[in-house]
């Protein structure tokens, strides 16, 4: 059966039939049972339909959902390159092949929904993305990964092939074979959705009857007693009348007559609740990776161990999910993609689906701090991307440690009154002294040679300066070093010969690359002197404002 390659598999549901088709309707355990099997067949059609009514349906099932994807919802992607490179890969083909897997990740509009649907394999089965070309054109990049329904899939029976069934019928005969390497698909040989269906099922089974045991016993049974000396004849006007009393009316009983009630749990243990707890730990168990703490901890809302242990099962599903996702996306979308791009390179580049590091946000943070203070600015961009957070302008904020109503030298503003400032009782008030104003430039730049502000601004300046031409200078000369650090240090002279033979044939690229003009390095250049000169105007703009009669 030939497999298909050309335009796109599923459009839209062709086949309504199942939105009039409830598949709880006349469900018991013998076709629960069923339907499991079936799908160990690969008849995918009726079970899937059904997980799909429980994860609406089961408020456990929806919980586990909900926090697992929240918390995958919180991870950022990027595209790594090893620190290890193949033998005789450079770093700047290292560096393209990264920048491509960003670029295609990056037109994919519906990317985190495709997580999404990743991550729900670990419920459901499996999960197929299927690649949405830009203008249906394969040899244009891919513009989404459409999630296709798990009712739609079957298995052939002898080759376990994926089979795409418009109808949602599990006909295999009539479907149509998919070629694997033109999808991202993720299977799990466990999912949780068998279990929760089970589960489920019998917390129905205990559901319904725990409603007909409070039919019958919910309201405590009432017995009237009349009294012992009450006549024959009036038993039946007085049973009437106790009739209406207890049926919530009122009235009077004769003489001697009592009201008796059953109270609710005189019937003994009603097992129902522990039966239906019993269900929910199975599913929370399988869940959370064996991990009761959704229970131990309900709600989550307390702030204390229990909320943290809540939120620490959770990022250690997500983490570890992500890590499979990510295995997923490297073999299916990253080599092929490579292999076509750059053929006959090694794959080094990758996609990594990965957690932020607060360390390192919280390292960033104290950084951009420094550079505010001394004057440099960085691209709202830059730190979105680098902190993985939304940020947008406010008002001017004071950075750590300034005082907003000081001046540059720290003094207070005149007009600014303290309490030390005010007169003491007895003494004259005396106005505050006018004052002068610089005689030249020179001056006023005397005066502000010892802020401690200028000596952080000079010393951070030139660290940065040291440090972007260190970089550019040492990606310069890593081919270099890498085809140096090659050579063994104990080999014979055959091996020796070997190697310097390996360092010859690459030692033209080597010497364009160290010798030529490096544009990388002049870049860094004229960043830093354009840094250095906006410096200098920022300095002479304060320096005329303090002498004003030295402005142009």
């Amino acid at each position: 059966m030939a497999r298909t390659t050309k335009g796109l598999i599923h459009l839209q549901e062709r086949n309504r039939a199942r939105d009039y088709y409830n598949p709880l309707r006349g469900l018991d355990m013998p076709r629960l049972v069923r339907l499991i099997e079936e799908g160990e067949r690969g008849m995918f059609g009726d079970l899937q339909w059904l997980y799909r009514t429980i994860e609406k349906r089961d408020a456990t099932v929806k919980g586990l959902k909900a926090r697992r994807l929240s918390e995958l919802k919180k991870l950022d992607w990027d595209i790594q390159i090893p620190d290890k490179l193949p033998r005789g890969f450079t770093a700047k083909q290292a560096e393209r092949q990264a920048t491509t897997l960003r670029e295609r990740y990056e037109r994919i509009e519906n990317l985190p929904q495709s997580f999404e649907a990743l991550a729900l394999a670990s419920f459901r089965g499996f999960a197929h993305l299927e690649p949405h070309y830009q203008d249906n054109n394969r040899s244009l990049p891919i513009v989404r990964l459409e999630p296709v329904p798990q009712w739609h899939w079957v298995r052939h029976p002898d080759n376990w092939e994926w089979i795409y069934d418009a109808t949602a019928e599990s006909n295999w005969t009539m479907g149509t074979p998919i070629d694997p390497r033109s999808w991202i698909i993720r299977t799990v040989d466990d999912p949780i959705n068998e279990i929760a269906s089970i589960a489920f099922l019998r917390k129905n089974m205990s559901q319904k009857d725990w409603d007909a045991f409070i039919e019958d016993f919910g309201i405590p049974s009432i017995f009237g007693v009349l009294g012992e000396n009450t006549p024959a004849d009036m038993v039946e006007k007085w049973l009437a009348q106790m009739e209406r009393v207890t049926g919530n009316s009122r009235g009077a009983l004769p003489p001697g007559s009592d009201i008796k009630s059953v109270a609710f749990g005189q019937q003994g243990e009603t097992p129902f609740k522990q039966h239906k707890d019993e269900q929910r730990e199975e599913v929370v168990l399988a869940g959370t990776g064996g991990l009761l703490t959704m229970l131990t901890a309900a709600t989550g809302l307390d702030g204390g161990s229990n909320a943290d242990a809540h939120d620490a099962a959770f990022q250690a599903l997500a983490i570890a999910e992500a890590m499979e996702i990510s295995a997923i996306l490297q073999t299916q979308f990253d080599k092929p993609l490579l292999a076509t791009e750059y053929p006959g390179q090694p794959a080094v580049a990758y996609f990594e689906l990965a957690a932020v590091d607060e360390e390192d946000r919280k390292a960033l943070g104290e950084l951009l701090v420094n550079l505010k203070s001394a004057g440099f600015e960085a691209e709202a961009d830059e730190i979105a991307e680098k902190v993985n957070l939304k940020l947008t302008k406010s008002g001017a904020v004071a950075m750590p440690g300034s005082v907003p109503s000081q001046d540059p030298d720290g003094k207070k503003p005149a007009d600014e009154k303290t309490a030390e400032d005010e007169p003491k009782p007895g003494e004259p008030k005396q106005e505050p002294e006018a004052e002068k104003p610089h005689t030249n430039r020179a001056e006023g730049q005397a005066s502000r040679a010892g802020s401690p502000l200028d000596d952080v601004r000079e010393r951070l300046f030139l660290a940065i300066a040291k440090e972007q031409f260190s970089e550019a200078d040492r990606r310069r000369l890593t081919p270099l070093a890498r085809a140096l650090a090659l050579l063994p240090d104990d080999a014979t002279d055959a091996e020796w010969l070997a190697a310097f033979r390996e360092l010859e044939e690459v030692f033209p690229q080597i010497y364009a690359t160290v010798l030529a003009d490096d544009p990388e390095l002049d870049a860094v250049d004229a960043n830093v002197i354009a840094t250095a000169y906006r410096s200098g105007l920022e300095e002479g703009k304060q320096a005329r404002n303090i002498n004003p009669e030295k402005s142009p």
